[in-house]
């Protein structure tokens, strides 16, 4: 084979492995509404816990997925399987420019007033580019249109995943932390605020203790027995970002 047909075939296996997540709505065999955690855990090894969200490095993409869990959380129907998976946010470590991604602006429609800065919209295959300074920063793969009636409340308006928390707008959380101290044994709250209202759900994680309540969503409750003379510090995050605050517990 001449030098100039390695070239040709080289260059179609390159658009072939680059844009065919967006063809296919997969991102490495997963799928929005049609893949579960079981799935991920077995193609990936990741995301064995319990909680509605997961986020790992692998190989040179941030990854971001969103599960259904029982269904309550997202509000989706009592007939989709518990966690499937709804969402995967995709944050490539160095930017994709449109043109090497293999952007088809017939397919895409821009959901900001730039296309320097904001993002596209693939509306039947639920693909999304969020885009800063002309490249794409973060890749999100959402159900596919004809897949969505069993969440149809999650994904009423595709084009709100843009505005959810990324590298071209980074909000500020928020964190409501107990003031003053908390006896051992007593429950501890923990809130957090945020513009608007994110499709992902807030992570929480803790030094110490045990979360009763609320994993994923914006209060969480917080068993203390048996930490007396300790701090907490609990963390939240949305995506790539995250806050932390802490708080005493003292013996009773």
């Amino acid at each position: 084979m001449s030098k100039r047909w390695l070239q040709i075939v080289f260059s179609l296996v390159f658009v072939l492995s680059c844009c065919g997540d967006v063809i296919s709505k997969e991102w490495r065999g997963i799928v929005p509404m049609r893949s579960t955690r079981a799935d991920v855990v077995r193609v990936l090894n990741q995301c064995k816990n319990s909680n509605p969200s997961c986020e790992f490095m692998l190989k040179d993409e941030f990854v971001h997925i969103e599960f259904s869990s029982d269904g309550k959380l997202h509000s989706c129907s009592p007939e989709l399987k518990p966690d499937t998976v709804l969402l995967i946010e995709v944050y490539p470590k160095k930017p994709i420019s449109l043109k090497r991604f293999g952007f088809d602006s017939r397919r895409f429609r821009a959901v900001s007033p730039s296309r320097t800065n904001g993002g596209f919209l693939d509306e039947q295959s639920g693909v999304i580019l969020k885009v800063k300074k002309g490249k794409i920063v973060q890749i999100d793969y959402i159900a596919a249109f004809e897949d969505r009636s069993l969440c149809a409340p999650y994904y009423e308006s595709p084009s709100l995943f843009v505005e959810d928390p990324f590298d071209s707008h980074v909000p500020v959380i928020y964190l409501t932390c107990p003031r003053g101290t908390i006896r051992a044994g007593e429950i501890a709250k923990i809130s957090a605020e945020i513009a608007g209202t994110p499709k992902i759900t807030f992570l929480w994680t803790l030094s110490a203790g045990r979360i009763v309540s609320g994993q994923g969503m914006r209060e969480i409750t917080i068993d203390t027995n048996g930490l007396q003379s300790q701090t907490i510090v609990a963390t939240v995050r949305l995506g790539r970002v995250e806050s932390s605050c802490e708080f005493q517990v003292v013996p009773n």
